[in-house]
């Protein structure tokens, strides 16, 4: 589940920065945590208080992270739930008063005008990026060879 929290902040989150502290399960170590959206670019900074250590990490680094140092994972998951359940709550308090403002007619006409165009975009983005095989079961038949082949991690195997 908070990879999945993780990713959401990473890719929705309004806010390009975010900072919390958290401890350790033991109590013993407190964690400054700094996420940034620089560049199109998340990173992680990490500062454990005690030692004065510091790390950068990427997202998978991250989590790698946050396994070996023994945080406390209920308590992560609470701080970012709690993070993108008030930017949630900061976006329907927005839609309330735009409603008020604008009318259900205009408002409506807006957002569906522009997921019609985020729509549009995203398909234009998906078409130029190269096709990958997503399953070890895509198999190539390969008649010159008189045997098949199957794509396995973007490599080309052979199966008797």
């Amino acid at each position: 589940m908070i990879i999945n929290i993780i990713k959401y902040i990473e890719n929705h989150l309004i806010d390009d920065e975010l900072y919390f502290h958290i401890p350790d399960i033991h109590g013993r170590f407190l964690y400054a945590i700094h996420w940034s959206k620089k560049m199109g670019r998340n990173y992680w900074h990490i500062l454990e208080k005690e030692r004065q250590s510091e790390w950068r990490l990427t997202t998978s680094d991250f989590i790698a992270f946050l396994q070996t140092k023994a945080i406390d994972m209920r308590k992560l998951e609470a701080i970012l739930t709690d993070t993108i359940v008030n930017q949630v709550v900061m976006a329907k308090l927005l839609m309330e008063e735009a409603r008020k403002l604008y009318g259900d007619d205009i408002l409506n006409g807006y957002i569906t005008a522009t997921e019609k165009f985020y729509t549009s975009l995203l398909k234009v983005i998906s078409d130029m990026v190269p096709k990958q095989p997503d399953k070890e079961s895509d198999i190539i038949s390969a008649q010159d060879l008189g045997s098949h082949h199957r794509l396995i991690n973007n490599k080309l195997r052979v199966i008797n």
